[in-house]
């Protein structure tokens, strides 16, 4: 994804109105994750996408209406099984999203988002999408720091707040509803926003084990993920910041949150689920992506992945053999190579 809170920053600057796409749910084939952003400029253009295709057309279409308002609004859009399979799609998918304008006008909303804007440290940005009438949503945002809570409400809503601030670390894309007192019941979109580098280890191996020894050192705020609970637990990882215990690894994304400062490392046992969670991580704005493996195993991946209606481009974003060319060999080798590809990816030049 591009830096939607850089572009966001230099409208801001100019005073220029501009209409923030946000995918709440999608299904099917939508091609881009519940969490993603675009944003639509008054001549039609974007910055960042939501996936491009039919779906991304009528979100655009209907942003242009925003701008005759200063209303929030959520939209449904689907695509057909048979309009999808008129333009080489498999199937057919729908995503509902959150449509808000901005502009010199929207001084209320605009004055959470400039102080995430200027955030150094991880911030939560809050919206309140409690319906005041078909289709349109409150708008209210609040941002929400380790440090300070951007918002002026009543006790009971400020207890909501204080308790997302005091986990923000374990916060994930999601709507919550909260009970505040004399407002009744509110639904909050929570949206949670990391600036601090993330390294998430989709596995909790022996290769793991080495790369989470190293990562605390290098300055990454460290996740693992594995089923199992003798492999994903702080007794085997100490240094990490998160270890987390999941069910399953078809649905990670409703178990982690993956952003655009994220670099996963898919090492899961055996290779067993390295394709499953390959593609979910492409549906994702992870900063870096790299899976252990052979080419051929590499290779066998990437064409299942190409048939499902992956592109070459979201190919070319996977590290695959992962690591630098050291010609490792046991795990706490692999594991700096591993390390080196990731100082690599963070230090790399941006017009390299």
């Amino acid at each position: 994804m591009e830096d939607i809170y850089g572009a966001m920053k230099t409208f801001f600057n100019a005073e220029l109105p501009f209409v923030l796409v946000t995918v709440l749910e999608k299904s099917g084939s939508a091609p881009r994750e519940a969490g993603t952003k675009m944003i639509v400029k008054q001549d039609g253009s974007i910055v960042g996408t939501i996936g491009g295709g039919i779906l991304e057309a009528l979100s655009i279409r209907h942003a242009l209406t925003c701008f005759d308002s200063d209303r929030c609004e959520i939209r449904s859009f689907s695509l057909s099984n048979k309009d999808a399979s008129s333009i080489g799609m498999i199937c057919g998918g729908d995503i509902k999203a959150l449509f808000e304008r901005f502009g010199p006008e929207t001084l209320t909303r605009n004055a959470a988002v400039k102080s995430a804007i200027e955030m150094d440290d991880d911030f939560i940005l809050v919206t309140d999408v409690t319906e005041v009438e078909p289709g349109i949503v409150d708008g209210t945002k609040v941002m929400i720091s380790k440090k300070s809570i951007l918002k002026n409400s009543t006790e009971s809503v400020l207890d909501f707040f204080k308790t997302l601030q005091n986990t923000i670390d374990q916060a994930v894309f999601e709507i919550r509803s909260f009970e505040s007192g004399m407002l009744g019941i509110r639904d909050y979109l929570i949206d949670p926003h990391r600036n601090q580098e993330h390294l998430c280890i989709l596995g909790g191996g022996h290769v793991a084990l080495e790369i989470a020894a190293l990562s605390k050192g290098l300055g990454f705020y460290t996740t693992i993920v594995d089923d199992r609970e003798d492999f994903a637990n702080t007794t085997r990882f100490p240094n990490a910041e998160e270890v987390r215990v999941i069910k399953e690894y078809s649905n990670l994304l409703s178990e982690i949150y993956i952003h655009s400062n994220s670099y996963v490392v898919i090492v899961t046992r055996g290779h067993a689920f390295d394709k499953e969670v390959l593609a979910q991580m492409l549906r994702t704005n992870a900063k870096y992506i790299g899976m252990i493996g052979s080419r051929t195993k590499r290779d066998e991946i990437y064409a299942k992945l190409l048939n499902e209606g992956f592109t070459q481009a979201d190919i070319d974003r996977v590290h695959c053999p992962i690591g630098l060319t050291i010609y490792a060999q046991t795990p706490a080798e692999i594991a700096v190579s591993i390390a080196a590809e990731l100082i690599l990816e963070r230090r790399r030049p941006q017009n390299d």
